[in-house]
């Protein structure tokens, strides 16, 4: 496969169009940064983005700053009247876009100009909230609604995938897919070269990445999303337990402890075993989780687990003493999060 390095000025397979449609392009070069993509800002310098890898600012001022952040300490700041490019050199056909981002959106309907070529468009309105172009592939089409209102004060997870043999695209918000099979808007735009970012009221972006990997992959069969694992999580997307502790990385997430440490799972203690003398039953706690403890004389019969106790985390070990009456010769105890 032959690898395809975009110039700024044909930037665009996909626009974030915050307010309103691009206005000038850029037209220096910038070396493209190479797919898979990860960018939290963390080891970027605050101040302009300019010059840092693919990243390029035609218009206002967008820098990493020092909070806030949905991850780490630093995000990309755009200010009023801002716009920013990254260019990326990538191989394949079918990538996942995700990031996050913080925005009121924009009063007014933007005008979606046909150059430079892109394949999704993205708008955030004020009123309307998140939207989507339903490109028609000759560089129109129309704007729908994603059902997704704006808050200024919170973020939102923005996730894409591309698909450019078939000219499809599919918006995921907040982990939930709510627009799919959605037209490109120019049919023949290149394969994945960059990202534009236009605002006309200052927002922020975090955690973007661009990749191969999404939100309906997950390769270990450890309950969580290969995209998430990269971008989210740190874990492994190829081993189901990337600390080896002996729990699943889907089922640390389920219990609020650590997937990438060892020494963080979820266990139940049990001491002072033996007919007819009191046990007491330990374990660690996450804060605001909520346990419960079950119990049952025969672990061979599914259904037969019942409720002992339920309590709430408070980031401490727990502890709870059972004596054992009525007398029994064998019992099984287990300890549940629930969900939240």
């Amino acid at each position: 496969m032959v690898q395809r390095t975009a110039l700024i000025k044909w930037i665009g397979r996909i626009m974030l169009l915050l307010l309103s449609a691009a206005g000038s392009l850029v037209s220096t070069e910038v070396s493209g940064a190479e797919v898979p993509f990860l960018e939290d800002f963390e080891l970027l310098p605050e101040g302009s983005v300019h010059g840092h890898e693919g990243w390029s600012v035609s218009k206002g001022e967008v820098s990493v700053v020092a909070g806030p952040a949905p991850f780490g300490l630093k995000s990309l700041r755009s200010a009023e009247n801002s716009e920013v490019a990254l260019s990326v050199e990538s191989e394949g056909n079918v990538f996942w876009v995700n990031l996050w981002i913080r925005t009121q959106g924009s009063p007014f309907v933007p005008v979606i100009p046909r150059l430079p070529k892109k394949s999704a468009v993205l708008v955030f309105d004020s009123m309307d909230g998140i939207q989507a172009v339903d490109g028609d592939g000759a560089g129109g089409g129309m704007i729908v609604n994603a059902g997704v209102a704006l808050d200024g004060s919170r973020w939102y997870r923005i996730t894409l995938k591309l698909d450019f043999d078939i000219k499809k695209w599919d918006l995921y918000v907040d982990g939930s897919r709510r627009l799919t099979n959605l037209g490109f808007h120019s049919n023949d735009a290149p394969p994945l070269s960059g990202f534009m970012r236009t605002t006309y009221a200052q927002s922020h972006l975090d955690a973007l990445s661009i990749t191969d990997v999404g939100l309906t992959d997950d390769t270990d069969q450890d309950g969580l999303m290969d995209l998430d694992e990269m971008r989210v999580y740190g874990t492994d997307p190829l081993s189901a337990d990337t600390d080896g502790d002996g729990m699943r990385d889907g089922d640390e997430i389920a219990a609020g402890t650590q997937p990438t440490d060892d020494t963080s799972f979820l266990y139940l203690r049990i001491s002072g075993q033996g007919v007819g003398s009191a046990l007491q039953l330990s374990a660690p706690t996450v804060e605001g989780k909520t346990y419960e403890l079950q119990e049952t004389e025969d672990i061979a019969i599914p259904d037969s687990w019942h409720s002992v106790a339920q309590f709430v985390g408070d980031g401490f070990s727990w502890v709870w003493v059972v004596t054992d009456d009525p007398p029994a010769i064998k019992r099984f105890y287990r300890l549940v999060v629930l969900p939240q």
